[in-house]
């Protein structure tokens, strides 16, 4: 079987990556002159953060937030996991309190 992957965007890798597991054939179409460059995770942070993600989430949301992060430790050396930080001004401190 051959797929395309349009995008090498984090989504677009990852799913190669998976796929390439299974002996599949992929290909990766990617806009940008290097891999990534015009994506749209360089935008959007990179964080994982599952812990937080749950205090208004479903348990859904924490669970697949921690095999994300598992994810991340087998296929990158370029991981760490430090904890959270989260910070907020002073009108967002009850929010605050709710986090800790």
């Amino acid at each position: 079987m051959k797929i395309a992957i349009v995008g090498a965007g984090v989504a677009g890798l990852c799913c190669a990556t998976e796929l390439r597991k299974h002996n599949l054939h992929v290909t990766i179409y990617e806009r940008g002159s290097a891999v990534g460059e015009r994506a749209c995770s360089w935008f959007a942070g990179g964080m994982l953060a599952p812990w937080c993600e749950r205090e208004n989430a479903d348990e859904a949301v924490l669970l697949h937030g921690q095999l994300a992060l598992q994810w991340w430790r087998e296929h990158s050396t370029a991981v760490s996991q430090m904890g959270t930080l989260v910070v907020a001004s002073a009108r967002d401190r009850v929010d605050l309190k709710r986090f800790s």
